[in-house]
């Protein structure tokens, strides 16, 4: 299908304009609305040269990034191809993408304020005028498009956000506006075109959606229930997440609306120290952060997490506690359990027979049971705390330590080690040397058993 339009009329430029000539660079420019101020030069107030100092001044010295350029190339090159049977131009931009690097090509930058140079990392105009290939490469093209489906429709106006880049290729996220200069309309050769960099804000934005995905994420996954209390003696509560029944047994509506709930559900053991702390920060606004245990509907006993801070309420006009409760009864079950079982393993080595010391990285003694002890000559609790050096040679230090250091997958290697005895006494053992692990999978030291 071959569609045609009527071309429309180019204006006669002003006599004081060339046609390939800025109107803001012209030394000569017409008259603008913006020419109120002092004169230059002699000039008389309201006179054309006042008038084009003035907007001269405004463009160089925005603090938003101006250009003026010429899309009468676009226009025209937009239109022939509608002219040759193109009649869906957004599906045939998708399927040639070689168009827009041909319009963006044929854009031609005619001046920049300032504010652009900062923005562009531009040394001078130099390094902008004329087409803006580098500028609108990548997903820059995407704006362009937009701006090509404006153009063909003969709109003369058009802002939408994108993306452009600086002369060194660093993406700037951008919200464009352009118009086109009255008396220009026919081929789009005058157009004044603002760039406002919104990479920070978008850059903002999207840190916040993040923390409010992780937020929702932990509301959502993890034992937490989340709450706002009143500052009153009581804690009243305004809400509560439906969690707290997982912790404690009541719905969100029982915690909320039964009076002094919290402080009722408090274990006997923990309601003084508990009771304290909240009434110091209450009175001292400082942030609240207890572990605590709270006894159920049921009975049942739960450790929490219990962690606050004041917020001004805007709803109710007054401070709030905004926090959470974790329920960390597993971990202090496993605490409790890990520390029955290092009391049993102690236990067994103040009971065993050989002599057992376990050591860091660096020599120095972190436990010596009482036949190590007796074995070394000194009394008990002498050797916790120093050096290996201290109680065998220099040699034999260092190959126990190499043995923890340097042991393939923790395997276990003996050794004959030099003693030294405080009393001065020096004897050969033979010492069994086990690599020891701390949290993560890093070697902690090792364990010597001799």
């Amino acid at each position: 299908i071959w569609l045609t339009r009527p071309k429309a009329a180019v204006p006669p430029a002003p006599p004081e304009i060339r046609q390939e000539e800025s109107p803001l660079a012209s030394s000569n420019p017409p008259s603008s609305p913006m020419g109120i101020g002092r004169p230059a030069n002699g000039a008389e107030p309201g006179s054309g040269a006042s008038t084009h100092n003035r907007a001269r001044y405004l463009f160089e010295n925005s603090p938003v990034s101006l250009w003026e350029e010429d899309f009468s190339q676009v226009h025209a090159y937009v239109h022939e191809l509608m002219e040759r049977g193109v009649t869906n131009l957004a599906l045939y931009l998708e399927l040639h993408p070689e168009i827009l690097d041909e319009c963006a090509r044929r854009i031609r930058v005619l001046d920049v304020n300032r504010s652009t140079l900062r923005l562009f990392g531009a040394r001078n105009k130099a390094d902008l005028l004329g087409d803006l290939d580098h500028i609108l490469s990548g997903e820059g093209r995407q704006l362009l498009k937009k701006e090509i489906l404006t153009m063909a429709k003969d709109d003369t106006e058009f802002e939408a956000q994108g993306v452009n880049h600086t002369l060194d290729g660093k993406r700037l996220d951008v919200f464009v506006r352009w118009s086109v200069i009255p008396g220009y309309e026919a081929e789009f050769s005058r157009v004044v075109v603002s760039v406002i960099d919104v990479t920070d804000r978008l850059r903002m934005e999207e840190q916040l959606r993040n923390a409010e995905a992780r937020f929702r994420l932990l509301v959502e996954q993890v034992s937490a229930a989340i709450y706002s209390d009143r500052v009153d003696e009581e804690s009243s509560n305004i809400y509560t997440s439906p969690h707290i029944e997982v912790i404690t047994g009541y719905t969100a509506e029982e915690w909320s609306s039964i009076p002094d709930i919290w402080l009722k559900s408090i274990h006997p053991d923990d309601y003084e120290r508990v009771k304290a702390e909240h009434e110091r920060t209450n009175q001292l606004g400082e942030p609240f952060e207890m572990e605590y245990r709270l006894v159920g509907k049921d009975g049942r006993i739960a450790w929490v997490r219990d962690q606050a801070v004041l917020r001004w309420d805007r709803t109710l006009q007054c401070a709030v506690w905004q926090g959470f409760l974790l329920d960390i009864t597993q971990m202090k079950t496993a605490e409790s359990a890990l520390r029955e079982s290092e009391a049993r393993f102690r236990t067994l080595l103040q009971l065993q027979g050989e002599g057992t010391i376990l050591f860091d990285l660096q020599g120095r003694l972190e436990y010596v049971n009482p036949a190590a002890e007796e074995l070394f000559g000194v009394r008990p609790g002498q050797m916790a705390g120093r050096h290996l050096t201290d109680f065998m040679t220099e040699a034999s230090t260092q190959s126990i330590l190499k043995i923890a250091r340097e042991s393939e997958g923790g395997r276990s290697f003996s050794t004959e080690v030099a003693m030294v005895r405080l009393d001065g006494g020096q004897r050969i053992l033979l010492v069994t040397v086990t690599p020891t692990q701390e949290e993560m999978g890093m070697r902690g030291g090792g364990l010597a058993v001799c």
